[in-house]
Protein backbone atom coordinates (compact mmCIF):
# COMPACT_ATOMS: atom_id res chain seq x y z
CA UNK A 1 0.00 0.00 0.00
CA UNK A 2 1.37 3.36 -0.63
CA UNK A 3 1.33 5.89 2.06
CA UNK A 4 -1.32 9.25 0.97
CA UNK A 5 0.88 11.36 2.88
CA UNK A 6 3.97 12.28 0.70
CA UNK A 7 1.24 12.93 -2.16
CA UNK A 8 0.56 16.87 -2.75
CA UNK A 9 -3.41 17.48 -3.00
CA UNK A 10 -4.92 21.00 -4.21
CA UNK A 11 -4.74 23.64 -1.84
CA UNK A 12 -8.44 24.59 -0.31
CA UNK A 13 -9.59 28.07 -1.52
CA UNK A 14 -9.13 30.84 0.57
CA UNK A 15 -12.29 33.06 -0.97
CA UNK A 16 -14.73 31.88 1.28
CA UNK A 17 -12.64 32.26 4.76
CA UNK A 18 -11.92 35.97 4.26
CA UNK A 19 -14.17 38.89 5.28
CA UNK A 20 -15.50 41.09 2.09
CA UNK A 21 -13.06 44.06 2.38
CA UNK A 22 -15.65 46.75 1.44
CA UNK A 23 -18.64 48.41 2.91
CA UNK A 24 -21.93 47.71 2.72
CA UNK A 25 -24.01 50.68 0.66
CA UNK A 26 -26.25 51.60 3.60
CA UNK A 27 -22.50 52.44 5.36
CA UNK A 28 -21.66 54.50 2.32
CA UNK A 29 -24.72 56.55 2.45
CA UNK A 30 -24.52 57.37 5.41
CA UNK A 31 -21.02 58.65 4.94
CA UNK A 32 -21.84 60.74 2.01
CA UNK A 33 -24.93 62.29 4.33
CA UNK A 34 -22.53 63.28 6.82
CA UNK A 35 -20.22 64.82 4.57
CA UNK A 36 -22.87 66.70 2.98
CA UNK A 37 -24.43 68.14 6.46
CA UNK A 38 -20.78 69.04 7.01
CA UNK A 39 -20.60 71.14 3.89
CA UNK A 40 -24.15 72.83 4.64
CA UNK A 41 -22.67 73.69 8.38
CA UNK A 42 -20.04 75.03 7.12
CA UNK A 43 -21.44 77.36 3.94
CA UNK A 44 -24.02 78.40 6.20
CA UNK A 45 -21.57 79.37 9.23
CA UNK A 46 -19.62 81.07 6.25
CA UNK A 47 -22.81 82.93 5.14
CA UNK A 48 -23.75 84.11 8.40
CA UNK A 49 -20.51 85.58 9.01
CA UNK A 50 -20.80 87.92 6.33
CA UNK A 51 -24.07 88.96 6.38
CA UNK A 52 -23.24 90.33 10.55
CA UNK A 53 -22.83 93.78 9.87
CA UNK A 54 -19.64 94.91 11.56
CA UNK A 55 -20.38 96.49 14.98
CA UNK A 56 -20.91 99.93 15.13
CA UNK A 57 -18.07 102.07 16.24
CA UNK A 58 -18.16 105.37 19.00
CA UNK A 59 -17.62 107.63 17.23
CA UNK A 60 -20.45 107.14 14.33
CA UNK A 61 -22.52 106.63 18.03
CA UNK A 62 -21.94 109.59 18.90
CA UNK A 63 -22.67 111.36 15.86
CA UNK A 64 -26.15 109.95 15.57
CA UNK A 65 -26.82 110.41 18.97
CA UNK A 66 -25.82 114.07 18.29
CA UNK A 67 -27.95 114.54 14.98
CA UNK A 68 -31.44 112.56 17.41
CA UNK A 69 -30.87 115.49 19.96
CA UNK A 70 -30.09 118.07 17.18
CA UNK A 71 -33.56 116.93 15.41
CA UNK A 72 -35.65 116.85 18.64
CA UNK A 73 -34.44 119.78 19.94
CA UNK A 74 -35.29 122.06 16.74
CA UNK A 75 -38.91 120.59 17.18
CA UNK A 76 -39.69 122.86 19.65
CA UNK A 77 -40.90 125.74 17.82
CA UNK A 78 -42.96 123.94 15.30
CA UNK A 79 -46.68 122.87 15.06
CA UNK A 80 -47.60 120.05 17.58
CA UNK A 81 -48.19 117.35 14.92
CA UNK A 82 -45.10 118.20 13.03
CA UNK A 83 -43.10 118.38 16.20
CA UNK A 84 -44.04 114.96 16.44
CA UNK A 85 -43.32 113.68 13.48
CA UNK A 86 -39.92 115.19 13.73
CA UNK A 87 -38.93 114.11 17.46
CA UNK A 88 -40.63 110.18 15.99
CA UNK A 89 -38.46 109.87 13.11
CA UNK A 90 -35.72 111.10 15.04
CA UNK A 91 -35.44 108.30 17.80
CA UNK A 92 -36.53 106.03 15.64
CA UNK A 93 -33.48 106.84 12.91
CA UNK A 94 -30.93 106.54 16.13
CA UNK A 95 -32.83 103.02 16.94
CA UNK A 96 -31.89 101.93 13.47
CA UNK A 97 -28.45 103.36 13.13
CA UNK A 98 -27.00 102.52 16.72
CA UNK A 99 -29.07 99.30 17.39
CA UNK A 100 -29.96 98.59 14.33
CA UNK A 101 -33.85 97.93 14.83
CA UNK A 102 -36.05 97.78 11.84
CA UNK A 103 -38.63 100.38 13.91
CA UNK A 104 -37.89 103.47 11.65
CA UNK A 105 -39.70 100.74 8.64
CA UNK A 106 -42.29 100.24 10.76
CA UNK A 107 -45.74 101.57 12.23
CA UNK A 108 -46.25 102.15 15.58
CA UNK A 109 -48.69 99.11 16.06
CA UNK A 110 -46.25 96.79 14.44
CA UNK A 111 -43.15 97.96 16.58
CA UNK A 112 -45.26 97.15 19.41
CA UNK A 113 -46.14 94.35 18.40
CA UNK A 114 -43.37 93.03 17.76
CA UNK A 115 -42.04 90.95 20.73
CA UNK A 116 -38.12 91.05 19.80
CA UNK A 117 -38.18 95.06 20.20
CA UNK A 118 -35.36 96.46 21.93
CA UNK A 119 -35.00 93.29 24.04
CA UNK A 120 -31.17 94.32 24.33
CA UNK A 121 -32.68 97.16 26.55
CA UNK A 122 -33.81 96.92 30.38
CA UNK A 123 -37.23 96.33 30.54
CA UNK A 124 -37.62 100.14 32.52
CA UNK A 125 -36.08 101.48 29.51
CA UNK A 126 -38.09 99.92 26.41
CA UNK A 127 -41.37 100.60 28.64
CA UNK A 128 -40.17 104.20 28.19
CA UNK A 129 -39.29 104.45 24.44
CA UNK A 130 -42.17 103.18 23.85
CA UNK A 131 -44.71 105.28 25.65
CA UNK A 132 -42.97 108.33 24.10
CA UNK A 133 -43.71 106.24 20.60
CA UNK A 134 -47.08 105.49 22.01
CA UNK A 135 -47.40 109.50 23.10
CA UNK A 136 -45.97 110.88 20.11
CA UNK A 137 -48.17 108.93 17.85
CA UNK A 138 -51.52 109.85 19.16
CA UNK A 139 -49.85 113.54 18.66
CA UNK A 140 -49.22 112.54 15.02
CA UNK A 141 -52.56 111.05 14.28
CA UNK A 142 -54.86 113.34 16.65
CA UNK A 143 -57.43 113.77 13.33
CA UNK A 144 -59.94 115.50 15.55
CA UNK A 145 -57.75 118.26 16.08
CA UNK A 146 -58.49 118.00 20.26
CA UNK A 147 -54.34 119.31 21.27
CA UNK A 148 -53.09 122.32 21.18
CA UNK A 149 -51.65 124.11 18.07
CA UNK A 150 -47.92 123.38 19.46
CA UNK A 151 -46.15 121.48 22.43
CA UNK A 152 -42.90 121.05 23.20
CA UNK A 153 -41.34 117.87 22.71
CA UNK A 154 -37.77 118.18 23.65
CA UNK A 155 -37.16 117.46 27.64
CA UNK A 156 -38.99 114.09 27.58
CA UNK A 157 -37.60 112.94 24.12
CA UNK A 158 -33.85 113.99 25.23
CA UNK A 159 -34.46 111.82 28.54
CA UNK A 160 -35.43 108.87 26.93
CA UNK A 161 -32.92 109.17 24.15
CA UNK A 162 -30.10 109.98 26.76
CA UNK A 163 -30.83 106.40 28.63
CA UNK A 164 -31.07 104.72 25.52
CA UNK A 165 -27.34 106.43 24.59
CA UNK A 166 -26.28 105.69 27.96
CA UNK A 167 -27.05 102.30 27.64
CA UNK A 168 -26.28 101.28 24.36
CA UNK A 169 -22.81 102.56 24.55
CA UNK A 170 -22.24 99.86 27.70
Amino acid sequence: MEDDSLQLRDLAPAEPLLSHPGLPWWAWALIGAGVLLLVVTIVSAIRRRRTQPPPIRQVDRERAYREAAEAIEQSAGLPRREAAQRVSGAIRLYLAKVCEDPSLFETHEEFLSRHEALNRFPESTREQVSMLLSRLAEEKYDRFGKSPATADFTERPLSVLGQVHQYSAA
